[in-house]
């Protein structure tokens, strides 16, 4: 009596632990890719990467919050007309989210996208870095001084492809360069 009772309460504790699970986000009448993903103070996840369901024609930066399944909790798209992504996502000291990505113009050129939003997903503001080449943003951290550093790569558009170089950026807690 005693074994038979005690294999349950060996195997009780770790019922409900390690279990994996799949999500999707869209449907066949999207196009989504997602680049970043990071857990949050609450225990689920944020995500970021882009969405081709702009009603204008092109991509814009996705991000998705979901719970600690991957169940989500809500939504957002940033961007403008053109095509734009996001490629890396962090959670902010206040409980927000800072995002950086690229956004492009009517001439294909891109800039580097820095997006600030509170906990909810709402835009507190957005910045663009760039020049007249192609600049790209890939990844974000927020700093001990509660701004945050962004690096990515500046593309010189020209068929050598060691025709880039790295970028590394410096704001402060609004996105003003230092």
């Amino acid at each position: 009596m005693k074994r038979i009772l005690f294999i349950p309460l060996l195997i009780i504790p770790f019922l409900g632990f390690g279990q994996g699970w799949t999500n999707h986000f869209g449907n066949n009448n999207t196009n989504n890719e997602g680049y970043s993903v990071r857990q949050t103070n609450d225990g689920g996840y944020i995500i970021t990467g882009y969405t081709y369901y702009n009603t204008l024609g092109g991509k814009d930066v996705y991000m998705i919050k979901t719970d600690e399944f991957g169940i989500e909790e809500w939504s957002k798209k940033y961007g403008g007309i053109y095509d734009d992504h996001g490629r890396s996502i962090e959670q902010t000291n206040d409980g927000g989210y800072i995002i950086v990505g690229d956004i492009y113009d009517i001439s294909s050129n891109s800039d580097i996208f820095l997006i600030k939003t509170d906990d909810y997903g709402d835009t507190l503001w957005t910045k663009t870095f760039g020049s007249n080449y192609g600049d790209f943003g890939r990844s974000v951290k927020q700093t001990s001084d509660n701004g945050y550093i962004l690096t990515g790569y500046k593309d010189y558009n020209t068929s050598s492809p060691q025709n880039q170089d790295l970028i590394l950026i410096k704001t402060n807690l609004v996105g003003d360069t230092l």
